[in-house]
């Protein structure tokens, strides 16, 4: 401001002596700028037809040719006010960029501080978390013996590969299979007509069906008194017992349409009641019963309580085969077949196995679908599969 403030001065200055002088100071000492002569000089000047100089000297008449007095004040007012201008500005450029410069600098060491300050927090974090792994890994326990321990290297200098000298059964079907010739297709459909059935895959199929690992078949040397076996139809009027009984029970888990209760063993012989058509309630031997069903699938129910097996004691065994011999001996006395649906003393297969063992103390409900008690069938053949509290069902293998 004090710069700006002294220029202006000089430049008021400046204006008012040159708007004084009305008239051109001498200039000693100059040269015109046409002819190259001292401005004093006229008379040797290089003009022709009496033309003076531009610079006139002090004593120049007022009508002689050249540059007016109020135009040349006027020139030296615009260079003086110019100049002036100039360094007016000059000086405020310059204290600008000092200020600017000043201002860079404040902001290169702030920039500074801030970095060496995020170094110095980087630098703390690193031994700060340095030292947490550092307890961390002092607080682990090495197991004993570890430091004995010691990476043991692969010897392969004498690894050699082994080439199959002959292919084996599997490749050569295999390259059977591949050329799909005629005779090999024929084998394979020689080899299903002739396949035999699995008496297992009921049994297998049931227990996976209910989410439960297959159980181990039960042999028939194995059976127990009270046991129940659930024989598959062979024929018709088997399978039309077996379709109608899945329908009234609503579940296609059962395989069997016939049962056979499994009584005891006398003189090294079985003894099971047999409930059919026409005979009612009898005692047959395992002779007479391999002889009948011996060719056909058979599972077998063990009596259970959810899922453990429980099977009749001495006492309720023999309350069981009281309960049979009974059972015979009224369908005996009655004079006719104690089998039917109706009927005060009639019963199916299933109920008199049902009934037999009921008659030795254990408890188990009648069926619970009311279509077959509209029917007067209390329990039938796929009840025992639907009774999984009361009843383990297995295969039964019939070999010795």
């Amino acid at each position: 401001m004090k710069i700006f403030t002294e220029r202006l001065c000089q430049l008021l200055l400046f204006i008012g002596l040159v708007m004084s002088n009305t008239n051109v100071i001498a200039q000693n000492n100059c040269t015109c700028a046409i002819c190259g002569k001292s401005c004093n000089d006229i008379a040797v000047s290089g003009h022709v037809q009496g033309r003076s100089c531009y610079v006139a000297p002090a004593n120049s008449s007022p009508g002689s040719s050249g540059v007016s007095s109020p135009d040349l004040k006027t020139m030296v007012a615009g260079a003086i006010m110019q100049n002036v201008l100039k360094s007016i500005v000059s000086a405020n450029s310059e204290k600008d960029k000092k200020e600017l410069e000043a201002k860079q600098r404040a902001a290169a060491i702030d920039a500074q501080i801030a970095a060496q300050r995020a170094a110095e927090q980087y630098r703390a974090n690193e031994l700060r978390l340095q030292a947490e792994h550092d307890k961390m890994m002092k607080s682990f326990k090495s197991l004993d013996g570890t430091q004995e321990m010691q990476n043991k290297t692969l010897d392969n200098t004498g690894l050699t590969f082994k080439t199959l000298d002959e292919p084996t059964a599997v490749m050569k079907e295999q390259r059977k299979l591949d050329v799909l010739d005629t005779a090999w297709i024929n084998l394979q459909k020689e080899l299903i007509k002739d396949r035999k059935d699995n008496k297992w895959a009921n049994g297998i199929y049931n227990t996976l069906s209910n989410n439960a690992p297959p159980l181990p078949y039960k042999n028939f040397d194995e059976l127990q008194p009270g046991d129940v076996i659930l024989v598959a139809p062979d024929d018709i009027p088997g399978k039309a017992i077996l379709w109608g009984d899945q329908i009234a029970s609503g579940s296609t888990e059962s395989a069997a349409s016939h049962t056979i209760t499994y009584l005891k063993e006398v003189n090294g012989q079985k003894l099971f009641m047999d409930n059919v058509p026409l005979h009612g309630p009898t005692i047959i031997s395992e002779k007479q019963l391999k002889e009948k069903y011996g060719s056909r699938n058979m599972d077998v129910a063990q009596l259970s309580k959810f899922g453990i097996a429980q099977p009749l004691n001495e006492a309720e065994a023999e309350k069981l085969f009281k309960a049979a011999v009974k059972m015979q001996s009224d369908n005996i006395n009655s004079g006719n077949s104690n089998y039917g649906v109706r009927g005060d003393n009639n019963m199916v297969c299933s109920e008199a196995s049902w009934a037999l063992i009921n008659s030795t103390g254990r408890t188990i409900p009648g069926t619970d679908f009311g279509v077959k008690s509209k029917f007067d069938v209390n329990f039938s053949p796929a009840d025992f599969y639907a009774r999984k509290q009361y009843f383990l069902i297995t295969s039964l293998n019939m070999s010795k």
